[in-house]
């Protein structure tokens, strides 16, 4: 999965639920977090997909809560 197309799927999930998103840029990862959870986010330009599922799987948790 691309990083772009994880970090808006992120950015939807909280959208659709109404939770605040803060965006950090680390030295080699980016920082998402969603509602006080942290969700870390490669910096490459694909992301493995299990990768990218787990992250999804982590902040739909949190949207659940």
């Amino acid at each position: 999965m691309k990083r772009q197309a994880l970090l808006k799927a992120l950015r939807r999930i909280a959208k659709e639920h109404d939770l605040t998103i803060l965006t950090e840029e680390g030295k080699r990862h980016t920082h998402v977090t969603i509602n006080g959870q942290l969700v870390t986010v490669p910096r490459h330009r694909e992301i493995a997909e299990g990768t990218a599922r787990s992250i999804i799987k982590l902040a739909e948790e949190e949207a659940a809560k």
